[in-house]
């Protein structure tokens, strides 16, 4: 489905892997579980570390997401549309609700993550903890999955090819994020 993709990161390298990575957080459809094993499989070629894939992406999709979020904090005419009302207020009942969990397990689920800074910037969620909550949703997911690219090297491809069981492993992964984010709840009241 995203086979495009492969030959323009093969040409073009770190750089595009980095700036898919970026242009993933501002939610640009690039999909990140297929980027980002890919930069760590051609880590495993030598040409860069997988590390450094792993610390720039975290960096560059915690960018391009606040970026979404800010920039949905300001939008001021979706208040006005009358038939979006219904939903900002579902919107802003519902981040009331989860916000926190939301946030953080939101940035975790393949597809979804990279919608959830705008609804979260017009539900009103503080700045404060989406910074922190997306900040160590973004370093999981981009050190996990540039890991996993760099260990299966040549066979990074089977991410994508049983993409459809990813969705099942993060489920599994859910609880250990759980108490990550149980750890460092204390800090979240504090924000």
């Amino acid at each position: 489905m995203f086979e495009f993709i492969i030959p323009i990161l093969e040409q073009y390298g770190l750089f595009a892997v980095l700036l898919s990575i970026l242009l993933e957080g501002m939610m640009i459809p690039i999909p990140s579980f297929i980027v980002v094993p890919f930069g760590g499989f051609l880590a495993s070629r030598g040409y860069f570390s997988w590390l450094t894939v792993a610390f720039w992406g975290s960096i560059l999709n915690f960018i391009g997401s606040l970026i979404i979020f800010l920039w949905g904090s300001k939008i001021k005419f979706i208040h006005k549309i009358s038939f979006i009302e219904k939903q900002i207020t579902m919107s802003k009942n519902f981040f009331k609700k989860f916000g926190d969990k939301a946030v953080f397990f939101g940035r975790l689920i393949p597809a979804l993550r990279m919608f959830i800074p705008l609804p979260a910037a017009i539900a009103k969620f503080p700045l404060r903890k989406f910074i922190f909550l997306n900040s160590i949703a973004t370093i999981i997911w981009n050190f996990v999955f540039a890991f996993s690219g760099y260990t299966l090297g040549e066979n990074w491809h089977l991410i994508n090819a049983y993409g459809k069981y990813l969705t099942i492993l993060v489920i599994i992964a859910l609880p250990t994020s759980y108490l990550v984010y149980r750890k460092f709840e204390k800090i979240l009241l504090e924000l």
